[in-house]
């Protein structure tokens, strides 16, 4: 499992709390490790109940997730609450959920951001995502080279992959030896990552928002425009990531239009507060954002302000 992977935070807009009603409202839903998560939040007197939900379905099937981290009520001035937790649910668990509270009211304009960073420390019993498209030996009839990773073999196309990827195009279609090789080793890749990053190439519906970071990796290491292209659509239509999360990676990997499709959707205070965040020291989330995007972030301010 990797880091990408198993860190995580869910961040959610509330407003109007005072008004909430006594039974649980639901965030959209975020699958991590192959295991759906939602945040959860009621009013219950004088407290704003917030909840992490494991969605994961019970089965015949025995399995469980070890978490810990962090859960959050930022308010948009800045100020907030935190409590760490441990929690661990399974198949057989009585509950599924972990609240926390925090006593009302929270602030003058009624909203608040539920932000719940998470750690998976271990997963049993729940089977990673099944493959889309087979690379291995039955595709060998097809195939004119062979890509080993860590032992995986994938049997591939030259001709497609050049035609996807300027490092594949040079490394197999150039002058270099590799090129005459019938079996090609890539290294201190992971190969499970390098799956979803073929199947991507051959336009499959295999992003996922537990897969779409470390494939992003691959795809600039390899050059792979129009996968590039790929995820930065599923990212602006699919994904259930919050802003904080997509400009982050509009930043890293230059992706214009995923970054003005999340400006255009930052319509108050409350939802700058959220992409800004506030860490447990106190200072800002919003240090480690590009600076262009803090900038634009500091002008939607003032406009929201006047």
């Amino acid at each position: 499992m990797s880091t990408a992977e198993n860190q995580f935070t869910l961040i959610h807009v509330v407003r109007d709390v005072s008004n909430l009603p006594n039974y649980m409202l639901q965030s959209p839903e975020m699958k991590r490790c192959n295991i759906p998560w939602r945040i959860g939040y009621l009013r219950d007197g004088d407290t704003f109940v917030t909840y992490l939900m494991c969605c994961q379905p019970r089965t015949n099937k025995d399995w469980t997730v070890v978490t810990k981290g962090t859960s959050k009520v930022i308010l948009t001035n800045g100020s907030h609450s935190s409590f760490p937790f441990e929690f661990i649910v399974a198949n057989d668990s009585q509950y599924s959920t972990l609240a926390t509270g925090f006593p009302l009211p929270l602030s003058i304009d009624d909203t608040a951001i539920i932000e719940i960073e998470v750690i998976i420390e271990s997963v049993t019993g729940i089977d990673a995502p099944e493959k889309i498209r087979n690379f291995g030996v039955e595709a060998k009839e097809f195939s004119d080279v062979v890509l080993k990773i860590d032992g995986e073999k994938f049997y591939v196309s030259k001709m497609y992959l050049a035609t996807q990827s300027t490092y594949f195009n040079t490394l197999l279609m150039g002058k270099f030896k590799e090129g005459k090789k019938r079996v090609v080793e890539l290294k201190d890749i992971d190969p499970a990552n390098f799956q979803v990053f073929l199947e991507l190439l051959y336009v499959d519906k295999t992003l996922t928002d537990s897969n779409i970071e470390n494939v992003l990796k691959l795809v600039e290491m390899y050059d792979a425009k129009n996968a590039a292209r790929l995820c930065e659509q599923y990212l602006m239509f699919e994904s259930s990531h919050s802003l904080r999360t997509k400009l982050k990676i509009a930043a890293q990997y230059k992706f214009k239009e995923l970054k003005t499709h999340c400006l255009n959707n930052i319509r108050s205070r409350a939802d700058i507060r959220a992409v800004k965040g506030k860490n447990i020291d106190n200072s800002d989330e919003s240090m480690q954002l590009d600076p262009s995007i803090a900038d634009d972030l500091f002008e939607l301010s003032l406009r929201l302000r006047s």
